[in-house]
C-alpha cells in the first residue's frame, strides 16, 4: 500500500527523508537526464521503485545510506550504491 508519492524533478542531486510506503516517480524528460537520489534510513521501509531497467534491483535495509542513480538515455535505467 502506497501512502506517499515522491515525485522527482530533473535536478541532478536530490536528498530526501525517505518515509515508509513511498512510491518513487520519475519525471517526464525529453533527453539525456541523470538524477542522483540520496537518503538514509534507520528502519526497514517499504519503497515502491519505478518500473525501469535496473543494473541490480535495490535491496533496502535499515541503518544505511543509499544513492539511487537514474539515467535517461532513450529509456530510464537505474543503479544503486549502498554506503554502510
Amino acid at each position: 500500500m502506497v501512502d506517499k508519492i515522491l515525485q522527482l524533478t530533473e535536478g541532478k542531486y536530490q536528498t530526501v527523508d525517505m518515509q515508509d510506503n513511498t512510491e518513487i516517480v520519475l519525471p517526464e524528460v525529453k533527453g539525456y537526464t541523470e538524477i542522483h537520489l540520496f537518503f538514509y534510513i534507520t528502519n526497514d521501509l517499504t519503497i515502491t521503485l519505478p518500473n525501469i531497467k535496473w543494473q541490480q534491483e535495490p535491496s533496502i535495509s535499515s541503518n544505511k545510506y543509499y544513492e539511487f542513480i537514474f539515467t535517461y538515455v532513450d529509456e530510464w535505467l537505474g543503479g544503486v550504491i549502498t554506503y554502510e
